[in-house]
Formats: C-alpha cells, sequence, structure tokens
C-alpha cells in the first residue's frame, strides 16, 4: 500500500505555521549589526512551528502594567520560552519563502514575539533582544531589536513549545 503526502495545506492547517527550523548560532546569521557583540545565545535545537505555543506566553502579570528587560529575560527562562537570533533568521527566511511564520489566528498581528534567548551587547556595552512586529505599512513580519534597559508591554509575548 502506498501513501501520497499532498503540499496543499488541510482546512485545520491553513492559517497556521508550518515547517522545521534548525536555529544556527548567532554569529552566523548575518542579523547581529556591525560593531555589536554576542552576550549569550541558546540554540532551541529542531523547531516544528506547528508544535509552538504563540499565543499564551506573556511576560507581564497583572496587575503589572509593564516590566523591566530584567524580569522579562528572568521569567522568559522559567517559563521555557524559545527564541534564538538564529531561530529569527530561520523564520525570517521562511517567510521569504512565502510561508506563514506566526499563525494567522484572531489578533496575533497585535502582538511583538520577543526573541529573548540570544542576547546581543550594542557598541555601547548595553544588551538588547531581537523581536518581532508587524509591518503594518508593508504587510509580513518585521525583526527589530530592543534594548534591555527599556520595558516590555503585554503585546510582548514569546514562543515556547506547546504541552
Amino acid at each position: 500500500m502506498s501513501t501520497k503526502m499532498s503540499l496543499t495545506p488541510s482546512a485545520d492547517q491553513v492559517g497556521k505555521a508550518l515547517g522545521i527550523i534548525i536555529p544556527i548560532r548567532a554569529q552566523d546569521t548575518g542579523l547581529v549589526p556591525e560593531g555589536w557583540g554576542v552576550r549569550k545565545d541558546r540554540l532551541e535545537g529542531r523547531v516544528e512551528l506547528a508544535k509552538l505555543n504563540y499565543l499564551s506566553g506573556c511576560f507581564v502579570k497583572a496587575p503589572e502594567i509593564y516590566v523591566s528587560g530584567e524580569i522579562m529575560t528572568k521569567r522568559a527562562l522559567e517559563l521555557g520560552a524559545i527564541g534564538s537570533l538564529g531561530l529569527a533568521a530561520g523564520l525570517l527566511e521562511a517567510q521569504k519563502k512565502g510561508k506563514i511564520i506566526f499563525p494567522v489566528e484572531s489578533g496575533v498581528k497585535k502582538h511583538n514575539f520577543v526573541m529573548p534567548c540570544t542576547e546581543l551587547d550594542d557598541e555601547g556595552g548595553d544588551a538588547s533582544v531581537a523581536y518581532f512586529y508587524w509591518n503594518r505599512c508593508g504587510g509580513g513580519w518585521k525583526l527589530g531589536l530592543r534594548s534591555l534597559v527599556g520595558y516590555f508591554y503585554p503585546r510582548d509575548r514569546f514562543l515556547r513549545f506547546s504541552d
């Protein structure tokens, strides 16, 4: 008996992130700005996008309005967050190929997805992390850098493996 695999997504897969990414070291991504260094880089191993939890991970707890970068990184570790610069590079590459990198669930475009597993040092020695935000003008997800000296808000989320 032979089995055929369809390259067309099934009805339950439409609008969902699909694919597998094996993150590479931050230094090898081409995403570290010139003059910056890598302070910390924890790679996730094989990441299957369909098996990620995109919406449950929030750094801010009620009644907090925001948290510092220090608290964000501590909670990210405690809650099993993933998100290295290597994963970000893989997500950007998948998006270039027309793949959905974050599921098109209700309201997902209002969130930023922080990549807390890689910390970069800017030219002044301050730490930053990468994050994805929805480009309202041109569409698509863009990657930015955010200082850990700043604050993180309820719209800032992280990714983790589904239970």
